[in-house]
């Protein structure tokens, strides 16, 4: 826990960043819905009425809609991304102004070699979770709950039984 606290306290200074993820991982998760909302109205107006007209009008949101999940993919892993490049940049700082005052006797006691091996996998190990989990973390769960309000929307009987 008091890892969590030291990594969440590194991360603070970056929450607007991640609020603004947030916002892209609705847009993403918003696109996602709107698609899974329209797969009925072209599957029963183009393939089962043959209503040509609305073909084209469906596509187009299908297109739309598509384009903009991605853009709230895009912005979301790329604001996370820059979040986290910083806090890393932040933590690898800290850790070699604290190396440069560390005595004589230390690196005697532990070769360079093994510091710096041990500095870069424990660095890329919090990259790992802060790039790839956490806009995991974020996305996930609106989806769902998203997807959940889309099959209340279409029949809360059934959603509900």
């Amino acid at each position: 826990m008091e890892n969590l606290r030291w990594l969440l306290s590194k991360i603070k200074p970056y929450f607007p960043l991640l609020f603004l993820s947030l916002l892209g991982s609705l847009l993403q998760s918003a696109g996602a819905t709107g698609i899974t909302l329209l797969v009925k109205e072209v599957i029963d107006d183009v393939f089962i009425l043959k209503n040509e007209e609305s073909l084209f009008r469906l596509v187009s949101l299908l297109l739309l809609l598509a384009l903009g999940m991605q853009f709230g993919f895009f912005i979301s892993k790329y604001l996370v991304s820059l979040a986290s490049e910083r806090v890393l940049r932040d933590i690898r700082l800290e850790l070699f102004s604290k190396l440069l005052y560390v005595p004589y006797s230390f690196f005697i006691r532990h070769p360079a070699g093994d510091l710096i091996s041990r500095i870069v996998s424990d660095v890329e190990k919090i990259r790992q979770i802060l790039v790839d989990h956490v806009p995991t973390l974020l996305r996930e769960p609106i989806v769902g709950i998203a997807l959940i309000g889309v099959l209340l929307y279409r029949d809360p009987f059934l959603t509900l039984a």
